[in-house]
């Protein structure tokens, strides 16, 4: 049964659509990279499978005992939080035993690599802050872990740590990033999101080098298909310049046909340019 299901999913701003009838199908246990061009909608979709933005039209389906947490790119503690603090109010709304709490926020910290809990949030790096930030997620336990650009400010040492740490994690997540390396160590799915598409997603089992291999193949196909309707298109144009002087059921059906070539031509360049 699928973790999450994105079903016709639309969302617009302003005048630009981000995408349009989006549906994708997220299975349990899958490591998902989500990838795409800048305005392509990548992080909208990660706030709308989060909840915490709603689609224009479309819905998404989620399993109703799945855990879902969501790391934004922007990490926002309380001021005079420690890193034991941080955690502890992560874990402050579910429902533990009195010495829960502390222990698992001790258990945490020790695998993010922090020797002192008391250390205070505002002196932490940003790469620090991004592995605390995490921590509180988590610590919650999560069946599927939605991450924005995590390895932002993270330097070479934290990004290596990221990777090993979510090389053995035993939950699902999707993550956006512009780091391809890190795509190719830690995924084992791509989903591409770009209106060039005839569904506006691509998606491959696979790291990201096959996901780059399988991309291109099918757009060269994209393209041959793009190229044989236009040579058929110039052909129905060519008849249609003509006048068939029998305007006979048959000949209609032609010119019925010329057109509906001639809109699918419109959509396929509409597409492949991204608008």
């Amino acid at each position: 049964m699928a973790i999450l299901s994105v079903q016709n999913v639309s969302k617009t701003y302003s005048s630009h659509a981000l995408f349009d009838e989006l549906s994708i199908t997220f299975q349990p246990n899958e490591r998902v990279g989500l990838v795409g061009p800048n305005g392509a909608g990548k992080t909208t979709l990660l706030r709308i499978l989060a909840e915490e933005e709603t689609p224009d039209s479309g819905w998404v389906d989620r399993s109703n005992k799945a855990r879902i947490a969501f790391l934004p790119q922007a990490d926002v503690f309380e001021d005079g939080a420690t890193a034991e603090s941080a955690i502890l109010e992560a874990l402050s709304h579910l429902p533990l035993e009195e010495h829960e709490p502390l222990v698992r926020a001790r258990k945490m910290l020790r695998r993010l690599g922090f020797d002192d809990a008391d250390v205070r949030v505002d002196t932490l790096s940003g790469g620090w802050r991004k592995r605390l930030a995490l921590g509180c997620h988590l610590v919650q336990e999560p069946d599927l872990l939605l991450m924005d650009e995590p390895t932002n400010h993270l330097d070479l040492a934290g990004i290596d740590w990221l990777e090993r740490f979510l090389e053995r994690a035993k939950f699902a997540f999707i993550l956006t990033s512009h780091d391809r390396y890190f795509l190719e160590r830690v995924t084992d799915r791509i989903v591409e999101i770009d209106p060039r598409y005839p569904d506006g997603v691509f998606s491959v089992n696979g790291h990201y080098s096959d996901f780059l291999e399988k991309r291109e193949m099918f757009l060269e196909e994209l393209d041959h298909e793009r190229r044989a309707l236009a040579n058929e298109v110039r052909r129905e144009v060519e008849w249609l310049r003509r006048g068939p002087q029998a305007r006979s059921t048959k000949a209609g059906y032609r010119i019925d046909a010329a057109h509906r070539k001639i809109e699918k031509l419109s959509e396929a360049k509409r597409r492949s340019q991204g608008t």
